[in-house]
């Protein structure tokens, strides 16, 4: 047993952690070829989100917004239930899923260093957003989007997409502003 202990100790510290395996961000090239598959992903991800109908967009008026907005700005339960919906997170998703997508544009050409880690810095705040997540995790469950257009994800969309963002700042955003 302590045999055996001991080798997985071994194993754990010397396997090399996802970065080190996929070193995505040493380069201008590595991080444009890194984006260009990123959008190719979320483009797949996106095409998988419909748009909403004229009658879904207004049934989500009446029952979130104008409630919300009769309400003083609060919530209200009727708000509330209306927003555990398809039409919700397809709300949610889609527009988001698209800023993701632009957003990843102008990083598959070169940029000069400063306006590529602004773009960086724009994803990794997109890749954060648990509300995004929340919604395509929902639009998943409902067979809106068939899972294998998740699967560059993992099985923990948000939680990866949450590590893709904070690697995103400590191997590009933080080392160029240490740089300056």
């Amino acid at each position: 047993m302590k045999y055996a202990i001991s080798l997985v100790f071994l194993f754990l510290i010397t396997v090399p952690s996802v970065g080190q395996l996929n070193e995505w961000y040493k380069n201008p090239q590595t991080r444009q070829a890194y984006a260009l598959q990123l959008q190719r992903d979320f483009e797949e991800l996106n095409a998988q989100i419909p748009t909403l109908s004229p009658s879904e967009e207004r049934w989500l008026k009446t029952e979130i917004d104008d409630t919300i907005g009769a309400n003083g700005g609060r919530y209200t339960k009727r708000a509330v239930d209306a927003m555990d919906s398809r039409a919700w997170s397809i709300r949610i998703a889609k527009p988001y899923a698209q800023q993701i997508v632009a957003a990843l544009g102008p990083l598959t050409r070169q940029l000069d260093r400063t306006k590529e880690t602004r773009q960086w810095a724009r994803i990794s705040a997109l890749l954060i957003d648990h509300g995004f997540w929340q919604a395509v995790e929902d639009l998943q469950r409902r067979n809106v989007i068939d899972k294998q257009y998740l699967r560059f994800l993992g099985d923990f969309p948000g939680p990866t997409a949450g590590a893709w963002a904070q690697e995103i700042l400590t191997e590009v955003v933080v080392p160029y502003f240490d740089q300056q």
